[in-house]
C-alpha cells in the first residue's frame, strides 16, 4: 500500500509526522496520485524545487511533473545570501515576514504541507514586493506559459 514508506524518510525524522499517520490516513496514495493530475497542466512553485519535485513529486506513486516557475529559495537566496548559501525557509521567512503575516505559531514553520505552502506563498509575496526583477521573472513566466 505504502512501498516507498521508510523511517528513515527526511520527514519522519524532521517532523511530527510518524509512519502510522500515513497508515491511518483517509487519503488512499493512489487517490492522491490521480487527483494530482487534474492540476498537472498548471503552473508551479516552491521553496527547494528540486527536493519537493525532483526527490518525491516526479516519482511514483506520484508521478506529477509540472511546469515550474522559478524556484522562491533560489529567488531569496539572491537576494538575502549574496554569499551564495541556501536559505531555509523558516530564514527566509524571518528575514522577510518579521510581522509573521501566515500567523504561524509561534512564527515558525510546521513542516507540514499546508503550513509550508502558506509560509513559502508569503516569502514569494514579500520577494515580489520587494524585489522588482523577481517580480518581472514571475510575471514573464506567466506570460510565457499561460
Amino acid at each position: 500500500h505504502y512501498p516507498c514508506l521508510d523511517k528513515n524518510l527526511w520527514a519522519f525524522q524532521n517532523t511530527t509526522l510518524k509512519i502510522g499517520d500515513c497508515f491511518h490516513s483517509p487519503w488512499d496514495v493512489t487517490d492522491v496520485a490521480r487527483a494530482l493530475l487534474y492540476y498537472e497542466n498548471g503552473i508551479f512553485t516552491a521553496y527547494n524545487e528540486d527536493f519537493d519535485f525532483g526527490q518525491y513529486l516526479n516519482y511514483p506513486p506520484w508521478d506529477f511533473k509540472p511546469r515550474l516557475a522559478p524556484c522562491i529559495m533560489e529567488e531569496a537566496a539572491n537576494v538575502l545570501a549574496p554569499d551564495g548559501r541556501w536559505l531555509k525557509a523558516q530564514e527566509a521567512y524571518d528575514r522577510l515576514c518579521p510581522d509573521n503575516p501566515a500567523e504561524l505559531p509561534d512564527g515558525k514553520e510546521q513542516h507540514r504541507a499546508l503550513s509550508d505552502a502558506v509560509c513559502e506563498g508569503w516569502i514569494l509575496l514579500r520577494l515580489i514586493e520587494k524585489y522588482p526583477d523577481i517580480n518581472e521573472r514571475y510575471m514573464e513566466y506567466l506570460e510565457n506559459h499561460l
